[in-house]
């Protein structure tokens, strides 16, 4: 619970911050503990150093002392019985000399406690100097060696003696203290990895929260971003890319969602423009097949009325009457199965009068197709191509035939001819025509590519024709549609 808080609390703090924002968070958070510990620990490293190395030069200073006892013993015992090399001026130098290292000690000691074991050495050495100027008041006034001897034996060498006894204590109270700070240093430094290590485990778990939070706020967005463009891709121009916290990547939505939206208009625009340029292309079709068609059929009509054979010409004009009826179907773009038959049977027994002695046909559309609905002029065109390009190049005689066959996804119509075929080259150069749309030179293959597209238009891309031929063995068209339950338009 108390996880979930902090989580709510880091989102709720980055809602409005941009990627650069929160990617100097992540650097601020990570940098800035460490930063702190590290400049604390010089801090104490240092003060520590500081106070080490004073407490060393105390010592080193205190010991250069050692033999003030002995010196100063010396000096005087030399002016009191009037050794002619005795430095009198010395004497005062070297108490000046005593006086400055004392007060120096005085002021770096670090410890209270040790700083009053000084106080004893600067007034002790303020005793002995008015002992010496005794001494050298009665050297000046010519005599009184045996108190001279007295004040040396008494009074000057046993202070001297306490003052020395100060100064050791002090050496000693001194370097226990440089014992305590070194270990005092050694704890610190313990404590100092102390520290690092729970800090660093602690700016490890912070980084890992700071920079999940961080970035699943860039990285969702961006993922949902994928998902919409994968979704616009598979053809969903209703998606939309959600609304996000961060500056950068809203203004990548927003321009993402504008463009979906054109695109889309675009794409219905297109898809408009699509289907009223194959109704145009449909109503071309017609206009270069029903002229030739019409002109070829009463030319045979003329013949065989020459030839009396009324029998024959009735025929004729029944099926051709047949024939344009089928194909105004009042206006409609889709017919039912049972008609489209009608259509085909009508042109190709029209033409068997004409080829005869090398066409023959075949029709077996099954029952339970009757009422399909199909795209008018599916089968025509079809048909056409198997007699013009299949049966007229073949010697002897060939047969054209019609069939279908149905699954619970797909319905076949099959139009086959035996007729001359194609060689490979010449197969895949017409596949690659009908399905990239490209211009083609011969009627029929205008027509195959046209009701190519018009069923991959009303009915999606993996419907269509598909076509297979070999050389001198004929050619089969097979026209897959969509299953009845699945048609938009049965």
């Amino acid at each position: 619970m108390k996880r979930q808080r902090i989580k709510q609390f880091m989102r709720n703090i980055s809602q409005n911050m941009s990627m650069g924002l929160r990617l100097m968070l992540l650097c601020i958070a990570i940098i800035l503990p460490m930063l702190i510990l590290n400049i604390f620990s010089i801090y104490k490293v240092k003060a520590t150093s500081d106070s080490y190395n004073s407490i060393l030069a105390n010592i080193k200073l205190a010991n250069d002392m050692n033999n003030f006892e002995e010196k100063i013993n010396t000096m005087m015992y030399n002016i009191v019985i009037g050794n002619r090399f005795a430095d009198k001026e010395g004497v005062y130098e070297y108490l000046d000399e005593i006086k400055l290292n004392v007060e120096t000690l005085r002021e770096n000691t670090t410890t209270a406690e040790n700083r009053s074991r000084i106080a004893p050495v600067s007034k002790g050495i303020e005793i002995l100097e008015k002992h010496i100027d005794k001494v050298m008041d009665n050297i000046e006034a010519g005599g009184f060696y045996d108190e001279n001897i007295s004040i040396w034996d008494d009074s000057i060498q046993g202070m001297t003696s306490l003052i020395d006894e100060h100064l050791r204590q002090y050496t000693y109270y001194e370097i226990q203290n440089m014992e305590r700070v070194r270990t005092e240093v050694d704890e610190n430094v313990q404590s100092y990895l102390n520290n690092a290590v729970i800090l660093l485990i602690f700016i490890i778990m912070a980084a890992w929260l700071l920079s999940r939070l961080i970035s699943n706020s860039i990285t969702r967005p961006v993922q949902q971003l994928c998902e919409t463009t994968h979704m616009v891709a598979k053809g969903d121009f209703d998606a939309r890319a959600l609304q996000t916290h961060t500056n950068e990547i809203q203004i990548l939505s927003n321009s993402m969602n504008d463009m979906i939206v054109q695109i889309g208009k675009l794409v219905e625009d297109i898809k408009e423009e699509q289907l009223k340029l194959r109704d145009t292309e449909l109503k071309l079709l017609q206009a270069q097949i029903n002229p030739h068609f019409l002109y070829n059929t009463l030319d045979t009509i003329v013949w065989l009325a020459e030839a009396e054979d009324n029998k024959h010409v009735v025929e004729m004009v029944n099926n051709l009457s047949n024939f344009f009826r089928s194909s105004l179907s009042k206006g409609l773009d889709f017919v039912s199965l049972k008609e489209e038959e009608a259509h085909i049977r009508s042109y190709l027994q029209i033409q068997q009068f004409r080829y005869s002695d090398i066409m023959d046909f075949e029709i077996d559309i099954q029952r339970e197709l009757k009422d399909y609905k199909i795209l008018k002029l599916t089968l025509q065109p079809i048909v056409e191509n198997a007699l013009y390009h299949g049966i007229k190049n073949k010697r002897g005689k060939g047969k054209i035939k019609v069939t279908s066959e149905y699954n619970e996804e797909f319905v076949i119509l099959k139009v086959e001819d035996n007729g001359r075929g194609m060689t490979r080259e010449e197969l895949e150069r017409l596949r690659i025509g009908i399905e990239e749309k490209e211009d083609t030179n011969d009627e029929a293959g205008f027509g195959l590519a046209n009701v190519n597209q018009r069923i991959k238009l009303n009915h999606g891309q993996i419907y269509g024709l598909k076509i297979n031929s070999e050389l001198n063995q004929g050619t089969q068209v097979e026209i897959i549609l969509p299953h009845k339950g699945d048609s938009k338009n049965s």
